[in-house]
Parts: C-alpha cells; sequence; structure tokens
C-alpha cells in the first residue's frame, strides 16, 4: 500500500515550485503558494484569485503559476475535475506548455487514464525533452503497465541527470523530491547489501534533506524519509519524520495516511482508524485513505466493510493495483471466489505482471491466516519482479508462522540483501539466530522448544501440562492436529514479538498461528501470568483453526 499511497496525487503536491514567479512581484504568488504548503487550501486559491485579477502588466509564466496552483489546492481537497478543467483551460492559451501537459498528465494518471496520460506526456517531451516531472510520470506509466525495463531506464535518467546537473537541481526542492523518489526505484532495482543501504541513505540526507534545505516549507521531504522508514517497519525512525511533515502541513492527507499506516504495523487499529477517517474529511476521495480502512477492517475481521471500502478507492482508480488488491482479498474472506478472481483478472488485464497486486493480497490474507492462499500470493508477487523484497518478506513471515523456518532463514536472508532497511527481515534473521540456542522437550503430541539454561524445568512441566490436556480439548472439538504441535518459549517479550509479527512489541505474552505457538517466557515478564491458562487458550486456537 505504501508505495501508491506515493503514487495516488502525490504530484499533484510538489510541481508548482519548478515554475517561474513574477519578478516584480514575487511576494503575491509565493504566499499564496506557502498556504497551500501549509494545508490552508481555501486561503490559497482566494490568493491566487487575487493574484490572478492583480493590475498591471503581468508575465505569461504567472497565468501559469496561478492555473497551477489553483488545481493544486483543488486536488489536495478531492476536487480532481475541477483541477483537471482548470489546467485545460489555460492549455487553450498556452497549448505547448509542458508544465500544463505534465500537470494534466498526472491527473489522467491517477485517475486511471494512461493511454491519454501518455499523450500528454508526449506532447510535453516534445516540447521540452528534459523536462523532469513528464520523465517523472512517464516512467511511473511504464512501471504501472509492467513494462519494468523501461521504468528502470527512466529511473536511471534522473540519477543520471542528478550526477551531470546537481548544481541546478539542488536549488530545487520540487525537482530534488522527484529525482529522489526515482533514485529510491533505481537502487532498489540494482544495488544489494551494503551499497543499497549506502544509496538510500544518500537519498535521505542529501536529496531529500536537501529539498527542506532548499525549501524549509517543503513537507513532502519528511514525509518521503518517514514513508521510506516505515516501509521498512521502522517506526522509531519514521515517526519523528512524519510529524516534522505534519507540523508544516496539519492537512496533508498523504502523511496522515501514512501515519495511519504506522498504527496498523503496531495494531493499534482505533488509532489507524481515526487517522484514515480524518484523511477523508480533508480529502473525501482520496483513495490511499480507503485502501488504509479496507486494511484495518480486514485486520478487525469487518470483511463486509473491507470491501465496501476497496470499491470506493477502485471506483476513484479502477487500475490501482492497491485497491484492486484490497478488494481481492475480502471478496477472498467473504467466500466469494468469483470476485476475487474478477479483482485479480482487472489488475492482470493492465499488468502482465501485477507485484503490488500479489504482494498487497498475500499480506492481507496472511494477516487472516489463509496461508494456501497467500503464499500462492506470495510466490506470483516474486515471479512478477524477483527484485522486490516485500514479497520474499512477507513470505518469509508466513513460513515463520506455519513452523518452516529453514525456509523462512532463506528467502530473510535474500530479502534483507535486497531491503537493509527492513527491521522485519532483520529482527527475523535475529530471531533465528537466537533459536539455534533452543532445544526441542519432545512428547507425543507437542514440541516444546525452549532456552535451555533458562527454562529446561518450563518445558518439563509445560509438556506434561500439554499432554495432560490434550485429550479433553481433542474429544471437545472432535479433530486432532496432525503432527506435533510447536510450542516455542520466547527467553523475552522482545524476543517473542520479533518471533510473532517481526517488530519489537506486540501488546501479549502468547500468540497462535495455526500450527505454531509462541510464548513469553514466565521469567521473563514484568507480571507474572497464568502460563498454564495460555497454553490451554492457544492450543484451542491450534485445534480450531486447523480444524476449519
Amino acid at each position: 500500500m505504501l508505495r501508491n499511497i506515493l503514487i495516488r496525487g502525490w504530484f499533484l503536491a510538489v510541481v508548482t515550485g519548478s515554475f517561474a514567479v513574477r519578478a516584480d512581484e514575487p511576494n503575491r504568488l509565493e504566499s499564496a503558494r506557502r498556504l497551500w504548503q501549509n494545508g490552508r487550501y481555501a486561503e490559497a486559491i482566494d490568493a491566487y484569485d487575487e493574484a490572478d485579477k492583480a493590475p498591471g502588466k503581468r508575465d505569461p509564466r504567472d497565468g501559469v503559476t496561478i492555473a497551477l496552483g489553483r488545481a493544486d489546492c483543488l486536488a489536495a481537497q478531492g476536487e480532481y475535475e475541477k483541477a483537471q478543467e482548470i489546467v485545460e483551460g489555460y492549455l487553450k492559451v498556452r497549448k505547448d506548455d509542458a508544465d500544463l501537459l505534465a500537470r494534466l498528465a498526472e491527473l489522467k494518471f491517477g485517475r486511471g487514464d494512461w493511454d491519454e496520460a501518455s499523450k500528454d506526456v508526449t506532447a510535453a517531451l516534445a516540447a521540452s525533452p528534459d523536462h523532469l516531472p513528464s520523465r517523472w510520470i512517464q516512467g511511473r506509466i511504464h512501471e504501472a503497465r509492467g513494462e519494468g525495463d523501461k521504468a528502470l531506464e527512466a529511473w536511471k535518467w534522473f540519477v543520471d541527470r542528478y550526477n551531470t546537473h546537481q548544481n541546478e537541481i539542488s536549488k530545487n526542492a520540487d525537482s530534488l523530491l522527484i529525482v529522489g523518489q526515482a533514485s529510491e526505484r533505481y537502487y532498489r532495482a540494482n544495488a544489494r547489501g551494503q551499497e543499497l543501504s549506502e544509496s538510500l541513505s544518500d537519498v535521505i540526507s542529501e536529496i531529500y534533506e536537501g529539498a527542506i534545505k532548499a525549501d524549509p516549507h517543503c513537507w513532502q521531504a519528511p514525509w518521503l524519509e518517514g514513508r521510506l522508514f516505515l516501509s521498512g517497519y521502522d517506526e522509531s525512525k519514521a515517526i519523528p519524520e512524519l510529524t516534522r511533515a505534519l507540523q508544516i502541513n496539519p492537512l496533508a492527507p498523504e502523511v496522515i495516511v501514512t501515519l495511519g499506516v504506522a498504527d496498523l504495523q503496531g495494531y493499534k487499529l482505533s488509532g489507524g482508524r481515526a487517522k484514515a477517517e480524518r484523511a477523508l474529511r480533508i480529502n473525501p476521495r482520496f483513495a490511499p485513505a480507503r485502501v488504509l480502512l479496507s486494511d484495518l477492517n480486514i485486520s478487525d475481521e469487518r470483511f463486509a466493510d473491507a470491501k465496501a471500502d476497496a470499491l470506493k478507492a477502485v471506483a476513484e482508480n479502477p487500475k490501482d493495483e492497491d485497491a484492486l488488491a484490497r478488494l481481492a482479498a475480502s471478496c477472498r474472506l467473504l467466500v466469494d471466489p468469483a470476485g476475487a478472481a474478477a479483482a485479480e483478472a482487472a489488475a492482470l488485464a493492465n499488468n502482465s505482471a501485477p507485484a503490488t497486486f500479489y504482494a498487497a493480497l498475500g499480506e492481507r490474507l496472511a494477516d487472516r491466516r489463509k496461508y494456501h492462499a497467500a503464499e500462492r500470493a506470495f510466490l506470483l508477487a516474486v515471479q512478477a519482479d524477483p527484485r522486490r523484497a516485500e514479497a520474499p518478506i512477507g513470505l518469509g513471515m508466513l513460513y515463520m508462522q506455519i513452523g518452516r523456518e529453514t525456509e523462512a532463514k532463506a528467502l530473510f536472508d535474500t530479502a534483507f540483501d535486497s531491503d537493509p532497511f527492513n527491521v522485519r527481515a532483520f529482527n527475523q534473521m535475529k530471531v533465528l539466530k537466537e533459536m539455534t540456542k533452543y532445544t526441542p522437550v519432545l512428547s507425543p503430541h507437542f514440541s516444546v522448544l525452549v532456552e535451555t539454561k533458562q527454562d529446561a524445568l518450563h518445558g518439563k512441566y509445560m509438556s506434561r501440562y500439554l499432554e495432560s490436556i490434550y485429550p479433553e480439548l481433542t474429544t471437545r472439538f472432535g479433530y486432532e492436529p496432525p503432527g506435533l504441535t510447536k510450542i516455542e518459549i520466547m527467553t523475552t517479550h522482545a524476543w517473542f514479538s520479533a518471533r510473532t509479527v517481526g517488530v519489537r512489541f506486540v501488546p501479549t505474552v502468547g500468540a497462535c498461528t495455526g500450527t505454531v505457538v509462541a510464548l513469553a517466557s514466565p521469567k521473563a515478564t514484568r507480571k507474572p501470568f497464568n502460563w498454564a491458562r495460555v497454553l490451554k487458550h492457544e492450543v484451542v486456537h491450534v485445534i480450531t483453526l486447523q480444524q476449519t
């Protein structure tokens, strides 16, 4: 989800600064732009209107700036058609203006009209071959269509352009934002390990921080930094950057939704829901907010509501892979295979290798323990784009949940090399290393894995207790799980959290993923808990989840 939050409408909020401002009266237009950057959209429109009515001779470029400024403000509030009308209207005056054509292409692209967007981009590049916003949209169209080689060539152009025109680009915050995002894509596709880590760090410290230095009101720069960190589940670094962005523009739906995604990752469902609804009050048609609500509803087992939100996101952009993935997931969870197949077919009709669709579908199905369907989705995502890390990491998490640790380790080793910022992969690699110190206590129906020095005695008592309750529970539910059920007693709560969800904290002491039960060691928690009661509770989940 996080990638398409960038694609859906960000461009509408970043390009205006590349346009000229009247030399004899800069403050009027600059003030209007600042109002927009600070989220004061109605005031900004009024300011642009006043500038438009100002007497005296005007630079022709001022008209372009005013038209695009009005379009920015309208688009930020979901008035996409009105924004498009303004741009189209001014194109009648300046029909070959690359800035206007690029903005029109962006508006069309955001609504799924890729063919018309491509025509506008072609016209813009004919007028200005090195026009950054036009090349940025062109690359995103290639990416959306699954034209990987063409997209990669487009991203490489930005890296080369920055290296040869750094002094020029570094003076313009909006240009830096485009270069930074293109560079992220290029390095993720080409670099690995330490080289990738250093390259992404340079994007943050040199390009994004350079943008905020060039324009202190550029809220998009810290937002993009936070988005990058959050894509790797590094909330500790993401939240300060997102907060910094929100301090500049408290009414930026992009930032608010990204903070909501952080809540989703941390299982703070009510907080995430409040943020999604807040974003929709600012922009009622902001599709990423609907995608977030769909995710939250899936996690909350409100599958009908998840489908309704996914349909609203699809209505805004029928080609949005993130929205289609949530529609497919909610249909699958509502036992509507025809609906799920239709959503998948729609994604494939637009892109023969929809890696984003399959990766997001796998995440949502794995969240609800639909392991076979989730595994298929992750494998298809890896096949669609082997260079991306999110699908292998998601598949590795799935394998950890069903006890296939050896396969998970191979995936995490490879994926972490592709995404050294990913905290989940890093934590799972540490968990797997930690678990080499553990030994199993075996019984007829259970394998209780414990750290020998700390929990050997616990393991013996737990094993005896589990065998004592096994006949009662299997008789009550009329089902016996095949093979040995794994019970893993982690030495600390942090290890338990990392083992369960890949992050350092989850607000419980026991968890079942269907075939595996993880438990924080009774010695590791500040407050004592009844481990027998927790184990019985989780074993009931083992039986009923496998039974159904």
